[in-house]
């Protein structure tokens, strides 16, 4: 059998299949790029569960404004309703609570 003619680019001369510095390069740039890519998606979860989290915080804290225009109670004064906000900013998640046994690499 005859081995595969050699193509030939720009004066230089290669074997089909052969693989050059060039494609090296670009497998390390490839490679690179995927754990970028796999770094950001980390990121971009973590920012959409803090979203989420502060999302859910302001939510509780438009519903107990809400009943209270609803409902007011004479009884309750400006600051135990300040309390029961500030409440509701600082509460614990299980989201929070969760992460906090985990370290970082």
């Amino acid at each position: 059998a005859r081995p595969a003619p050699k193509a030939t680019t720009a004066g230089r001369q290669f074997a089909p299949n052969s693989r050059g510095p060039a494609d090296s390069r670009l497998e390390n740039d490839i490679k690179l790029r995927d754990e970028e890519i796999d770094e950001l998606r980390v990121t971009v979860t973590g920012l959409e569960r803090e979203r989420d989290f502060y999302y859910g915080k302001l939510r509780d804290i438009e519903i107990l404004c809400q009943r209270f225009q609803e409902q007011p109670d004479p009884e309750t004064t400006p600051e135990e309703l300040v309390d029961h906000i500030l409440e509701l900013l600082y509460a614990e998640d299980e989201l929070e609570e969760d992460d906090a046994g985990v370290t970082d690499p």
